[in-house]
Parts: structure tokens; sequence; C-alpha cells
């Protein structure tokens, strides 16, 4: 009867171990998708990767899962429109801001994927009274608009939530756009 505790540790021990592999195996399976091979850099990206404090896993995990997958196009001179990129883009909530990365529209299939380009861009998210919400947007959305041309950023404002959404590719215009709704908030 002494044994029968010391068995059931052990089963337990053993069921946790192989849940740990399987997690490990489905994480490392899972980084795969999305990416067929190798990735290279273009000296562009690189630069910006620097510049900007993208690392090379930050660009990985968003080529495994991206979020959200937007063809870029441009007019060539003859006013044709051109498929020259796709940006993928991935939320990193934790840390507050989306990086965007541009591709080849054939990134899937290509081996090894070339990075173009990458960018952060920052989102902050926060409440203010809901009575105020009319006030931030303003007549025809004029403050909002004016708010958005000062900082150079992206304002959304909720009506019925009172949660302001502020996207901006520096953080200090971001930082100093939440201030002044704060500000004209109340």
């Amino acid at each position: 009867m002494q044994g029968w505790p010391l068995l059931i540790e052990i089963g337990i021990i053993a069921v946790a171990i192989i849940a740990l592999g399987i997690l490990l195996w489905r994480l490392s399976h899972a980084s795969r998708r999305g990416v067929s091979g190798p990735v290279r850099f273009t000296p562009h990206a690189s630069e910006r990767m620097t510049l900007r404090g993208v690392t090379e896993d930050d660009v990985l995990t968003l080529l495994a899962r991206p979020d959200r997958v937007v063809p870029t196009t441009y007019a060539d001179r003859s006013g044709e429109q051109e498929r020259d990129s796709v940006r993928l883009e991935k939320d990193f909530r934790a840390r507050g801001r989306m990086l965007k990365v541009w591709v080849p529209p054939d990134w899937r299939s290509e081996n090894p994927v070339v990075v173009k380009s990458v960018a952060w861009r920052y989102v902050e998210t926060f409440k203010i009274p809901r009575a105020r919400a009319g006030s931030i947007i303003g007549r025809r959305g004029q403050t909002v608009q004016n708010l958005e041309r000062s900082f150079d950023v992206r304002i959304k404002v909720e009506r019925r939530s009172g949660t302001v959404h502020i996207l901006g590719d520096d953080l200090e215009s971001v930082a100093a756009a939440r201030l002044q709704i704060r500000h004209l908030a109340g």
C-alpha cells in the first residue's frame, strides 16, 4: 500500500513531461507555417531594422503567423496598377505596437523569403469619459482631424465606450497626441 503514492507521483510526472513535449513540438511546427524557407534581408530592411529596433526574431514571428496580409499597389508611368509588395502585419499587444514587414507578393513560395523593409506602428488605447467623446471628435470630425494632422497619427474615438485608439509611426507623436486628448477630455 505504501508504494501507491509513489506510483501516482511518477504517473503525474510522466503525463506532464509528455504534455510538455507535445506543446513544444506544436510550437516549433507552428512557427514554420507561412515561411517556406530561409529569410534574406535587403540592405534597406537591415538598415531599417537597426534604426527602428526591430529584431530578426520579431520578423520571424511575424512571418510565421501574420495577423494581416495587405497587398500594396502603385501606379506605373502608364497609370497601370502593379502589385509590387505585400505588407504583413502582426500585433505585439504586450509591447503596444504593431510590426509591418514588406515582402514580395509571392512571399510564401519564395526561397529565401526576401524582407524589403520593416516598421513599427505604435498603438495606444485608453478611455475617456463617454460624455467627452463628442468634444474630441468635434463638429464634423474637425477636432480629431486637426489632432491627426498636428501629431501625424491616426485617431479613432468610440462614442459609446469612450475608448480612444491612437496609431502612429513614432512613439513620441503617439504620446503627445494622448496627452492632448487627455487635456481636451478634462
